[in-house]
């Protein structure tokens, strides 16, 4: 059986995430979202984009 309800979503505090550089291959409407994701929840920097 499935459960009736997922758990929340659990984000780990900025900080305690290493920095890493991301590049970008092929970006589409999802890269989007992927991109506004890393800003908003981390310190990870998108520095290339193909």
């Amino acid at each position: 059986m499935f459960p009736s309800q997922l758990p929340k979503p659990r984000h780990p505090a900025a900080a305690a995430i290493p920095s890493l550089r991301w590049a970008i291959i092929g970006p589409g409407w999802i890269a989007e979202r992927f991109v506004k994701s890393l800003k908003e929840l981390s310190r990870q920097r998108v520095v290339a984009v193909s």
